[in-house]
């Protein structure tokens, strides 16, 4: 029961911008999410920052769709990736810190959606954060 929310939540919020996507096109279409923790949009060329030069980011917004407003669900990294990943809030996907807590088996991810819909890739990197300059 539990998962078959999690699917209609996602299904939603996901299938309207799939549709806008070209969903209906035979061809793959492309989602590539990046999520950096502690970096301020407001910091990068697409957000209109002069001061450092970002040319890979500026590629990839000059391609696609940039959020000029978004709202965290939580100040927290892991809670955040959990919802943006499951479109559901912390209190129901059940992950509240960044340290002992793990996403269930029972919610639905944006891969799995994607999945469903038809053929899809993923990347998962994770890097050590830089504690100091250089």
């Amino acid at each position: 029961m539990f998962r078959k929310k999690s699917f209609a939540i996602l299904f939603v919020c996901f299938f309207p911008c799939w549709i806008l996507l070209g969903a209906q096109d035979s061809k793959p279409w492309n989602v590539i999410l990046i999520t950096v923790d502690t970096l301020r949009a407001d910091h990068l060329e697409p957000y209109g920052y002069t001061q450092i030069r970002t040319p890979h980011i500026s590629r990839l917004a000059q391609r696609g769709a940039v959020f000029k407003h978004v709202i965290a669900s939580s100040p927290l990294t892991l809670p955040s990736h959990a919802y943006i990943l499951t479109g559901t809030f912390p209190f129901y996907h059940g992950v509240q810190d960044n340290v002992g807590f793990i996403l269930s088996e029972d919610q639905i991810t944006l891969a799995e959606v994607s999945h469903s819909l038809g053929p899809f890739n993923s990347l998962l990197m994770t890097l050590p954060p830089k504690t100091s300059p250089g």
